[in-house]
């Protein structure tokens, strides 16, 4: 991370999200270094350093062809690959370096991961005082989504300018409104305002 200080502009990669995505292990299905190394490659055509984390068991119990290997030695010799230890969780890795790097500069992290179980590990856990705004800034701010179109083409869904999710504010007379984006059958966002009087 130290290393990572220095750059201009960071991505940073949930690799198993990535090369497990429409790859459901459940279903047989091995992690796709295609996919991930797809992402890698977008990114730094367009001029971003980056940082795949990535568990060391997604490639220990896979048996990987000479290419998947070629490409992974390749990120791993640029520093582009970190491989986390086993018996510690990789989400716990590509959430701290978002979240630390981002003291820095301009970080962002890619992944479809919703971060439900570490949500709920603050509120059980009682780490700190539960703050729902924070979480969803965090989710708001600092993630890109992502789909593979049918062609197997990389597609980041950047995040917007607002946020999606439910927020309460107070008017000019001191009373708490919801305001609630929902989406319509076109996909696009209706905000509606409950007045709680």
């Amino acid at each position: 991370l130290e290393k990572k200080k220095n750059c201009e502009k960071l991505i940073v990669i949930d690799g198993a999200n990535i090369g497990f995505y429409n790859n459901r292990p459940d279903k047989g299905n091995k992690i796709s270094i295609h996919q991930i190394n797809m992402v890698a490659n977008f990114y730094i055509n367009i001029g971003f350093d980056i940082l795949i984390i990535l568990h060391n068991r997604h490639l220990k119990y896979n048996k990987l062809t000479n290419k998947e290997e070629k490409i992974l030695n390749t990120l791993k010799k640029k520093n582009f690959l970190y491989l986390t230890p086993n018996k510690f969780n990789d989400d716990l890795y590509w959430l701290y370096s978002t979240i630390y790097l981002s003291q820095f500069i301009s970080v962002k992290l890619v992944t479809n991961d919703k971060l439900r179980d570490h949500i709920f590990l603050i509120i059980l856990n009682q780490i700190t005082i539960y703050d729902d705004n924070i979480i969803n800034y965090f989710i708001d701010h600092y993630i890109i989504n992502y789909d593979f179109d049918n062609y197997n083409n990389f597609l980041p869904l950047y995040s917007k300018d607002f946020t999606y999710s439910i927020q309460h504010v107070h008017d000019n007379d001191c009373n708490l409104n919801w305001i609630l984006p929902i989406k319509n059958k076109n996909n696009e966002i209706n905000l509606y305002k409950i007045n709680c009087i």
